[in-house]
């Protein structure tokens, strides 16, 4: 099986509260893939940086510091067949 390239690598949270509420994101109207959109709070993997570190950074970012979160599951890497393995 010929598999393109990955072009680009993502981390992404799907976060829950004692509630068993999921936390989704709206997307801004500037971004570029799928704006005004929900989804979870997710982030590009920079260079020199884990999955496991930047999924925590996007944490931080989207709910803050004063939050605790527990990790329950990890799994992939998974390539995205709905933006065509992009």
């Amino acid at each position: 099986m010929n598999v393109p390239p990955t072009k680009a690598r993502f981390a992404i949270n799907v976060i829950e509260n004692c509630n068993n509420q999921i936390l989704l994101i709206k997307r801004s109207p500037e971004a570029k893939m799928q704006p005004c959109r929900w989804g979870f709070p997710a982030g590009h993997i920079e260079d020199q940086e884990t999955p496991a570190e930047c999924a925590e950074l996007e944490r931080h970012e989207e709910i803050g510091d004063q939050h605790t979160a527990s990790l329950i599951r990890s799994f992939g890497p998974m390539r995205d067949t709905f933006y065509g393995g992009i």
